[in-house]
């Protein structure tokens, strides 16, 4: 009987390899190739992430700013009471000089635009870090009001406020940080449509 002498195929490459003058393992400029590649695609992705996140904010931002011009609306119409004493309405106050944040105010005393002392205050509402309010029209400071019982809307940049001040209330919210994410436009009419 003839034996054939039986050796691995795994030997049988590496002594072809070395016949043929293959070496194994990678030379300095395969690594250095892809040490580039995932330092790029790396750099990429996190300067995206961080767009991304900014973006989000002002989006968010912007989405709470029109839930509590809707829940100042629906506070005014449920005719809640505030420091234990009835109230004509609700508003939401917004300052330029003031612009990461804006107050929830419940109007006490009649006057259809939140009292300069704080005490009307309901809510203190900080926007999200890195987005501002960027501008307001007609002017800043800007009071919008939801008169009970209806509820009426006033739209006001000055006290005494009256129903006619105004027809349209805006607020823009921006990423200073970021101003190619461009504007995000709040809008309020004097029938208490909100619209972003």
């Amino acid at each position: 009987m003839n034996r054939v002498k039986k050796t691995s195929v795994f030997k049988k490459s590496i002594a072809l390899k070395k016949q043929k003058g293959f070496r194994f393992g990678f030379t300095l400029t395969e690594m250095m190739i892809v040490l580039f590649i995932v330092i790029t695609i790396s750099t990429v992705s996190i300067i995206s992430f961080r767009g991304g996140s900014i973006q989000g904010a002002l989006h968010r931002s912007a989405a709470r700013v029109v839930l509590d011009l809707r829940r100042a609306q629906n506070l005014a119409l449920t005719s809640l009471a505030y420091q234990g004493g009835p109230v004509f309405g609700f508003g939401v106050y917004f300052t330029t000089s003031t612009p990461g944040e804006y107050i929830i105010f419940a109007d006490v005393n009649g006057d259809s635009i939140r009292d300069p002392s704080g005490a009307e205050d309901f809510e203190n509402v900080k926007l999200e870090s890195g987005v501002q309010i960027s501008s307001l029209t007609p002017n800043s400071p800007l009071s919008i009001i939801y008169r009970s019982p209806e509820p009426t809307v006033y739209i006001c940049t000055t006290s005494p406020c009256l129903a006619t001040q105004s027809t349209i209330g805006t607020v823009e919210l921006t990423a200073p940080s970021n101003p190619s994410l461009g504007v995000e436009t709040i809008t309020v009419n004097d029938f208490g449509l909100v619209e972003r």
